[in-house]
């Protein structure tokens, strides 16, 4: 039913009336196959949906018709069709015969059975039938507690279809509006590999046009019941698992590895057998017969050593090869392996392998490399194979493995920080500086010309798994360290749901260091904050009375807590702010007594900010201060502030941001301020160009149209909304809709 009224409301869209029907490429010729078979589609947008959405549940096969052609409106990006399948890509020929042309396809079996090639491979040879391409999403990369799965893939899968991370919404509701919004409307195969359930891929059932392809390691009651289209995957067939053994034996110069297993086709069909035609298990063993190449009979030999071993079926195989790889390392490498293992995130690279063992890495990675135990993935990022990590992980001991977390863990804090004292020195900073820290004591290449910033984005992943993993060893100040540098980026980021993880170690190792209720109060700030731009306002609260609580007790310098103060009071005005906004646009509460409790907050940390002459503070929360007048009905009282907030002393961003506030707030008067909100609007897209800044787009769009509108100048309001409304359109923005009444009301060209 929710797939059904997303394609009719975004069909909608596309047929009423003239405005998008005539900017959207395919948009008039949808109209008129909804009109012939429909009859007169009402003008109204919303009725219009209604409409359709009745017709479509009566008529399910003209649904899929309506699915289908909504699906090729547009200029919806396509998306490459990677990562693709092995090449050659053996066997499976009786599962290729019943692939599925929609819905919701599962390959069932443990890791190792090929699942993730076999739906690549399917997706191929559907390729023609989803020309807007393919995504592919392993769900354990999204696995981050308490934020939640689904939110997490589907902002990755939005933006994998062409939505910048700047233009993916953070709460929840709107986010699961968007998804629906872009994903009917492009026609594209979704891989979602390791599922755990059917909780799991429900979310992600999209509409008709849409083929979603799912590995799982079980076949469990809920996914047998909802879904019919599987396969249950086990070994290859013996000339599939033959042809896989040879084209991985070689052993490169222009060896043949058909020939060796030819040599020896008793003992290869024994190997074969043990191994249990399991592809994993023959690409390892692959390997290893290819390091014995030109030895005589070296099949027969292999096969003995594992049947020797006790290894009866392919786990066993596999599980002898660790044994035996492992056994072959040098004792330094094997220790140096067992730190390896627990390094956090996906990958590591040489610098922070360096900072992990205390020592040069390169030696160790060279022999792991050698072996075929580490692969590289071309960009300087390495990872070690899977069984290998699993097996030095076990065999790592607790006390090595809390030296190795502590050590990676002091030179991110260090390293964070010096990134973030790189960028405004005077940002309100939640953490404690060492006083040794210096410039010099940068160590990562590659950032002479660029911004240290740019490291910690793109070391995020490395970092969210590497916070959880200091606060159980105790590094409390690390953690508050490294999360709080990494507010510097935080916009630049995007996923602040990640964040919000993070930020949650740092409250509670800001609880764990105690007497130090300065931090604590910083923490929850910020966790007010991202609670309140996901629109959780209850734990935001919550975290806002444990920022206050916190300050109650502080003990600094009159200035710094001053400014934490006003940090907070910020805080709460954004909560009141963004709970007036939802009032506004939904009709449920007085918006006016939001915004007035805003007003209030925001005036106080004014007040502070001019006190202490912070001056950088004082700007933003003017800006904010006469936003939130603006909003409530009173531009003329936001002038009395706007001053401040392009005051010299703010850094160039936030004075490009206040001259576009003061633009809005002078198109809000009216008459002749008019002239001036137009210079104030130019010179804010000027700065914002010269910074490469792009966040505040939608609220500049709008305000130039809004402009336009006051003003008179009707074709060039027309020209204004209409460029909003079809980027709007094509992200599938929550104020979608409201852009469109605006340029309603304009009428026609």
């Amino acid at each position: 039913m929710v797939v059904v009224e997303a394609v009719a409301a975004e069909a909608a869209k596309v047929v009423t009336g003239f405005v998008l029907s005539g900017m959207v490429k395919g948009g008039r010729l949808l109209r008129d196959r909804l009109q012939q078979k429909m009859g007169e589609i009402p003008e109204d947008p919303g009725r219009a949906r209604d409409s359709i959405t009745a017709w479509s549940q009566h008529d399910p096969d003209s649904f899929r018709q309506l699915a289908r052609e909504l699906s090729l409106t547009g200029d919806c990006p396509g998306v490459p069709w990677s990562p693709i399948a092995p090449e050659p890509f053996w066997d499976r020929e009786e599962y290729l015969r019943r692939i599925p042309e929609d819905g919701v396809y599962l390959a069932v079996g443990s890791r190792g059975t090929g699942r993730a090639s076999l739906v690549r491979r399917i997706a191929e040879l559907r390729a023609e039938k989803f020309p807007h391409g393919c995504v592919d999403v392993d769900l354990d990369d999204h696995r981050s507690g308490d934020l939640g799965l689904v939110d997490s893939v589907r902002r990755e899968v939005l933006r994998r279809l062409g939505v910048s991370a700047a233009d993916v919404t953070e709460a929840t509701d709107e986010l699961r509006q968007q998804y629906l919004s872009i994903t009917v409307r492009h026609s594209f195969v979704l891989i979602l590999r390791n599922a755990l359930g059917h909780a799991e891929i429900a979310p992600f059932e999209n509409s008709p046009v849409n083929l979603v392809l799912v590995t799982t390691t079980e076949l469990t009651g809920d996914l047998r019941a909802k879904y019919g289209q599987y396969e249950l995957l086990g070994g290859l067939d013996p000339a599939g698992a033959w042809q896989l053994l040879a084209s991985r034996c070689g052993g490169g110069a222009g060896r043949d590895g058909a020939d060796l297993l030819r040599a020896e086709p008793e003992a290869t069909g024994a190997l074969l057998h043990l191994c249990g035609y399991v592809p994993f298990v023959l690409e390892v063993i692959g390997g290893e017969l290819g390091r014995r190449y030109g030895e005589p009979e070296p099949v027969h030999g292999l096969f003995l050593e594992y049947e020797n071993a006790g290894a009866a079926d392919g786990p066993g195989v596999l599980g002898e090869w660790v044994r035996q790889a492992w056994d072959a390392l040098d004792e330094s490498v094997a220790a140096a392996a067992c730190s390896l293992a627990v390094h956090p995130g996906p990958d590591f690279t040489p610098v922070t392998a360096d900072a992990l063992l205390g020592a040069r890495s390169r030696p160790v990675l060279d022999q792991l490399t050698d072996r075929g135990l580490l692969h590289g993935d071309g960009h300087g990022r390495y990872r070690l194979l899977e069984p290998i990590r699993d097996h030095a992980a076990r065999r790592g001991h607790a006390d090595e493995t809390a030296a190795a977390i502590a050590r990676l863990t002091g030179f991110f804090a260090r390293h964070a920080m010096l990134a973030d004292l790189q960028g405004a020195p005077d940002r309100l900073r939640g953490y404690d500086q060492p006083a040794e820290l210096n410039a010099t004591d940068w160590t990562i290449p590659g950032y002479r010309e660029r911004p240290r910033t740019d490291w910690l984005v793109a070391e995020r992943q490395t970092i969210a798994a590497l916070v959880p993993q200091a606060h159980r060893h105790g590094l409390h100040e690390q953690v508050c360290q490294i999360v709080g540098a990494f507010e510097a980026v935080l916009n630049r980021v995007g996923d602040r749901r990640t964040y919000a993880a993070m930020n949650e170690y740092r409250v509670r190792s800001a609880t764990e260091i105690g007497q130090r209720p300065d931090l604590l109060a910083r923490a929850c700030g910020m966790h007010a904050r991202l609670h309140t731009q996901f629109r959780y306002f209850p734990a935001a609260h919550q975290a806002l009375e444990a920022a206050d609580a916190a300050l109650r007790t502080v003990v600094l310098s009159e200035r710094e807590r001053t400014r934490l103060e006003s940090s907070t009071l910020e805080m709460w005005g954004r909560y009141y702010e963004e709970q007036g906004d939802v009032a506004a646009l939904t009709g449920n509460g007085d918006p006016a007594e939001r915004y007035r409790q805003a007003i209030d907050r925001f005036h106080r940390a004014v007040g502070l900010d001019q006190r202490i002459a912070d001056h950088r503070a004082c700007g933003i929360h003017a800006r904010m201060l006469a936003r939130a007048y603006r909003k409530v009905g009173l531009p003329g009282e936001a002038l009395r502030y706007l001053p401040f907030a392009v005051h010299e002393g703010v850094d160039p961003r936030n004075v490009a941001a206040g001259h576009l506030v003061w633009a809005g707030v002078l198109v809000a008067l009216g008459g002749p301020h008019l002239a001036e909100a137009r210079d104030r609007l130019d010179h804010a897209g000027r700065m914002l160009r010269e910074q490469g800044v792009t966040q505040y787009y939608w609220e500049f769009g709008e305000t130039a149209a809004r402009l336009e509108t006051v003003a008179g100048r009707r074709k060039d309001a027309i020209a204004r909304w209409d460029e909003l409304v079809k980027a709007a359109f094509a992200v599938g923005h929550p104020r979608t809709d409201e852009y469109l009444a605006q340029r309603w009301q304009l009428g026609r060209p």
